[in-house]
Parts: structure tokens; C-alpha cells; sequence
């Protein structure tokens, strides 16, 4: 097998939580994880992904950095996220302050939009 092909077993059966307010971004994610055997959940603001992290249990998260409602950190901050889900932070903004700021709160990595969607197994293993 490739190493290409043990990435991409990664998300084999794992819940992920989407957290993105560009649809068309939202839907390629979406595609390209389920793809790999994922079973996803997208939100669109933080007041659904608060909802959906308290009704399921993810083993992984992507969310953008900033959203209609405010910054997906607060998440973070607010300790709304379990310690065992791996969350990764995208943003057009590729902040240098934000950046520190996720991983000093938890997250796993942090990407800066546009990036390759095949290469999201890379991020979370």
C-alpha cells in the first residue's frame, strides 16, 4: 500500500465535525473526508457545532477560525470541545497570533485556506 493510501485510512469510520460558513468549501471537505469512510457533521456557525459536539462524540474537528457568530476559538476556550477530539483550525487569515492561540488551546494544527483537500488525513494523524 502506498503511503498515500495509509493516510487516507485515517478517517476510516470516524465522526468529524465540519465547522465552515463557505458552502462550496463546506461541501468539498465533506465529499473528500466521507470518501475516505468518514461519517461527517457540517455546521455552519458555532452555535450549531456547540449543539452538535454536546448530542455526538467526534473523534475528529475542522473548523474555520472566523464565522458569523464569532471565532471557532471560542470553542476551545470555553472547554466545548473534548480533550480526545482532535481539532484542526483553517483560516484565509493565516495569523501568526491566532495560530498560537488555537494550539495553546488545544488544537492539533492549524491550516491556512486554500490548501489540498487529499492532503487532510496528514494534518489529523
Amino acid at each position: 500500500m502506498t503511503e498515500h493510501g495509509n493516510h487516507s485510512t485515517f478517517f476510516h469510520d470516524k465522526e468529524v465535525l465540519l465547522l465552515e460558513d463557505e458552502i462550496l468549501l463546506a461541501k468539498r471537505i465533506t465529499a473528500v473526508i466521507e470518501k475516505m469512510g468518514a461519517e461527517v457533521t457540517r455546521t455552519e456557525n458555532i452555535g450549531d457545532a456547540r449543539k452538535a459536539l454536546k448530542e455526538i462524540s467526534f473523534d475528529c474537528a475542522l473548523f474555520d477560525l472566523n464565522l458569523p457568530d464569532g471565532e471557532s476559538l471560542d470553542l476551545l476556550r470555553e472547554h466545548a470541545v473534548p480533550e480526545n477530539t482532535l481539532v484542526v483550525l483553517m483560516t484565509g487569515e493565516g495569523g501568526v497570533r491566532s495560530a498560537v492561540e488555537a494550539l495553546r488551546l488545544g488544537a492539533s494544527d492549524y491550516l491556512t485556506k486554500p490548501f489540498d483537500l487529499e492532503e487532510l488525513p496528514l494534518v489529523f494523524s
